[in-house]
């Protein structure tokens, strides 16, 4: 299981303009349940609602949206899965389990990969 941590810009200012950080995207109600799923990934819509003082209607729009964000993902049913934040390496890893990329080192570490397609189209021209 690979649950990232969660690091927010707290000062909500970007230095020469550049492009907005997750902590910039989301709303303190988020933010919040984004912390707390990440010090309890099994954590249920019930108590994330206890915790934060909310409905379990407004968790649950707060979930949607976070999801259609890709910012989490919820991993098996609700009794026994648990939230997973995506990172890179989660995404990594779906894209070589759907043939999109290839790890060319071997290495556990430092890895390169390729588009293994677009390189196939690349040599044919």
């Amino acid at each position: 299981m690979l649950v990232g941590k969660f690091d927010f810009n707290q000062e909500k200012s970007l230095p020469n303009g550049l492009g907005k950080k997750l902590g910039d995207r989301l709303g303190d109600t988020q933010q919040n349940i984004l912390a707390l799923m990440q010090n309890n990934p099994k954590i249920s819509i019930i108590v994330l609602a206890s915790e934060l003082g909310i409905s379990t209607t407004a968790i649950e729009k707060h979930i949607k949206t976070l999801k259609e964000q890709n910012i989490i993902k919820r991993i098996g049913g609700a009794k026994g899965g648990y939230w997973e934040k995506q990172t890179a390496t989660v995404l990594v890893k779906e894209f070589e389990e759907k043939g999109i990329l290839k790890e060319i080192t071997g290495y556990e570490r430092n890895k390169l990969f390729v588009f293994d397609k677009y390189l196939s189209i690349y040599s044919q021209s």
